[in-house]
């Protein structure tokens, strides 16, 4: 298998429950090189969820079709960053010094911190998402790629803390990679979005370097688990850029 299309499907079996083969045999370079993919993997997420959220619609009132999109959201993520939010909300909830939050966070059990975020995050979400009503179709197909983009963005900036997952890809990931991941992820902001994409793009930016700040404050760098957590708190912030977009409920 070719290099580009071996690292096409790391990214896309990592972060998607689609499975085309099962025991990919990776070279050196493959993980961090697979990163520039990421928001390629995303506009293939946005495009089905945009997709489900346009059919229920045609079906379903608002409300009911908003939680049956998050769910398909998470869904076709395998909950992995669900599960990275909790772990994280647990960690740097629940302890005050560096080792301790990490050791929660590698606990595979679910505490009360983690259950509480996630709950919030998804009810967040749902609320948004029913409330969408400006091109929400295009909203829905470009959350998903900033969100990875912000997740490669901050592997590259900050260093490894530590995780079994993370630390592969964020020891192989390169500055070209990273680059790699911006430009394509502007270019379907302004492409799909216009000044409004482009807009979300860089509040997301703001939002993941407000955290990324935190992240360095707390754990000296990231891991797996917080990188999941950004991207579901990118996505939930895109929602609600998205909210006020020109014709939208919340426009004035």
């Amino acid at each position: 298998m070719v290099v580009w299309l071996r690292r096409f499907v790391l990214a896309l079996q990592f972060l998607s429950v689609v499975t085309i083969v099962p025991r990919l045999e990776l070279e050196a370079g493959d993980r961090g090189g697979s990163m520039i993919f990421y928001p390629l993997i995303g506009l293939l997420l946005g495009l089905a969820v945009a997709g489900a959220d346009y059919g229920l619609g045609l079906v379903f009132p608002p409300l009911v079709t908003a939680v049956f999109v998050v769910a398909l959201w998470e869904l076709l993520t395998r909950g992995l960053h669900l599960d990275g939010l909790a772990d994280t909300a647990d960690g740097l909830m629940g302890a005050s010094d560096r080792t301790r939050a990490l050791e929660i966070m590698h606990d595979t059990r679910l505490g009360v911190f983690g259950a509480g975020a996630v709950f919030l995050v998804l009810l967040l979400k749902v609320v948004l998402v029913a409330h969408l009503s400006a091109d929400r179709f295009i909203g829905l197909l470009l959350i998903p790629v900033f969100a990875r983009m912000v997740m490669v963005g901050l592997a590259w900036a900050l260093p490894s803390a530590g995780g079994r997952l993370g630390r592969p890809f964020v020891a192989e990931l390169r500055w070209w990679h990273a680059a790699s991941t911006l430009a394509l992820a502007g270019a379907a902001g302004l492409v799909l979005g216009g000044l409004h994409g482009l807009l979300m793009g860089l509040v997301v930016i703001i939002v993941a370097g407000l955290w990324g700040a935190y992240l360095y404050y707390r754990l000296g760098g990231v891991t797996g688990d917080v990188l999941g957590a950004a991207g579901e708190m990118t996505e939930a912030a895109g929602l609600a850029v998205w909210l006020l977009a020109p014709g939208g409920p919340l426009w004035v």
